[in-house]
């Protein structure tokens, strides 16, 4: 069940120097049999000196509760990549991760050499690149929670000289606790045989099986878990210029994104890309410019979007990916009020993505 309330209470209306004073706010309690009780709030304000000018900016305590596929997923197959710590290319005893660091704190080789009974026969070699794998939720799990700041401005003036412009700016502060994320198969494989560390963790290793006759990993058992935290911050744009060209109305819009920053456990990863935590690329920013002219029945449409380059941390050892750039067109025809016909080219350059 779920109590809940929101508030805007407008202070001053339409004085000098406050065209628009007011607050906002409000409050959530949620209650959920898996986690108990969770309790939101938001604060806030706008104040309009001129009615064609607008500050804003908001605070809100927020949450989410695990959803039942991540407390409950019941082992559901897939085959991820992964390395075998206690695999031995050089024969020698002594497991890869070892190989060119410190053989004592690297790799627990007592570990690896009870679990492989041919480890210390001769050289251990790992046959897969890919291993069973079966997620599984965590009834356990507690709920993110968050802290976000969003502060901007509209402009809208009745004054712009030649059509209407519209103008908004909002930056925003986002940081999240007890981020819930996978625990893949690489992550038990690795503590169960102490890389880094060259400890082993027994719980670790419950969740990974050998072939009791050939050594090889043959399934793991993964889950999910609250894994500290992601901040981010940046700035969003939009401008919005239309005035009328010829019997129709031209439109231009632009939509730009500045990430300031994008941190998950305190490592940067914006202007990046093949990053394992996030599953994508975080590019510096990101422009979406749409043109639209309406003539009548008609509308024509463009939208360019562009991504910068990234860094590539994984592939290209911390070279540049490409940037990305795409043209979208299409056509509607309004034949009668009832009957809209559209086209649609997307990728109109036909344009291959980025490698």
């Amino acid at each position: 069940y779920e109590l809940y309330t929101e508030f805007a209470i407008p202070l001053i209306s339409e004085q000098p120097l406050a065209y628009y004073l007011g607050l906002e706010g409000g409050y959530r309690r949620s209650n959920y049999s898996t986690v108990g009780d969770v309790d939101v709030w938001k604060a806030g304000g706008e104040y309009a000196p001129t009615s064609w000018l607008r500050f804003r900016g908001i605070y809100n305590k927020a949450t989410r509760a695990p959803n039942a596929f991540e407390l409950f997923q019941n082992g559901d197959q897939g085959f991820p990549a992964f390395t075998d710590p206690c695999k031995d290319a050089n024969g020698n005893g002594i497991a890869d991760a070892d190989e060119n660091a410190n053989p004592n704190d690297n790799v627990d080789n007592a570990r690896c050499a009870g679990d492989i009974s041919v480890y210390g026969s001769g050289a251990f070699t790992a046959n897969n690149q890919q291993v069973q794998a079966f997620a599984f939720g965590n009834p356990n799990l507690a709920p993110e929670t968050a802290e976000t700041w969003t502060a901007g401005f509209v402009l809208q003036p009745d004054w712009f000289p030649i059509g209407d412009f519209r103008a908004t700016v909002d930056y925003y502060d986002i940081r999240i606790s007890n981020v819930i994320a996978s625990f893949g198969a690489q992550f038990f494989i690795n503590n169960c045989y102490g890389v880094g560390t060259g400890v082993s963790d027994p719980t670790a290793c419950a969740h990974v099986t050998r072939d009791p006759v050939t050594g090889q990993v043959f399934s793991v058992d993964t889950s999910v878990g609250n894994q500290g935290e992601l901040a981010t911050k940046g700035w969003d744009i939009q401008l919005e210029w239309s005035l009328p060209i010829g019997p129709g109305q031209f439109t231009a819009n632009e939509l730009l994104s500045l990430i300031d920053s994008y941190q998950i456990n305190g490592s940067e990863y914006v202007g990046k890309t093949g990053i394992a935590a996030t599953g994508a690329g975080i590019p510096d920013y990101k422009s979406v410019l749409s043109l639209t002219y309406n003539v009548g029945d008609w509308t024509f449409f463009g939208r360019w979007s562009y991504t910068p380059e990234m860094e590539d941390v994984i592939f290209l050892n911390g070279q540049k990916d490409p940037a990305a750039s795409y043209i979208d067109a299409s056509v509607r025809w309004n034949v009668t009020d009832n009957f809209t016909l559209t086209g649609v080219v997307n990728n109109l350059e036909d344009k291959q993505p980025p490698q």
